[in-house]
């Protein structure tokens, strides 16, 4: 897709300017433009897509909100915890999304909340999502 293709040699007004000249768009063509706001660390720019995505109609899947925490997590942003509330709503979030949400709250200084994550959802035994945390809780120690 050429949107994409513009997102990969970070040309965002070229996709941008592509997208906006569609007529029709799918969830996956809304996938595309918020992965490449987000790729470039375009967070707000990313959320707002988001919304115009849900307000077309279109429902969120569990590509779109790994773009979002990735970026999110990549950055360390505040809103991460507010930003799980958002996924919480949509449920079914899988394992990836589970370690970016650890992983951004632990980024961010969230620790108390990535610890309370961590009891919470299933699969908490994975050690990749303990080793995030003991290693921003050393990190904050320190």
């Amino acid at each position: 897709m050429l949107i994409d293709m513009y997102n990969k040699c970070r040309s965002l007004q070229d996709s941008y300017a592509v997208f906006n000249k569609m007529t029709i768009r799918d969830s996956v063509t809304w996938n595309i433009i918020i992965q490449g706001f987000s790729y470039s660390n375009f967070i707000n720019e990313s959320l707002q897509y988001l919304n115009n995505m849900q307000s077309q109609g279109l429902k969120p899947n569990q590509s779109t909100f790994a773009c979002i925490l990735n970026a999110c997590s990549s950055l360390g942003l505040e809103s991460t915890p507010q930003t799980f509330q958002l996924f919480q709503t949509h449920g079914g979030l899988i394992m990836k999304i589970h370690n970016l949400l650890v992983d951004g709250f632990g980024h961010s200084g969230h620790l108390e909340e990535s610890d309370d994550l961590l009891h919470v959802i299933p699969y908490s035994d994975n050690k990749v999502r303990w080793r995030s945390l003991l290693s921003y809780c050393r990190f904050k120690c320190l």
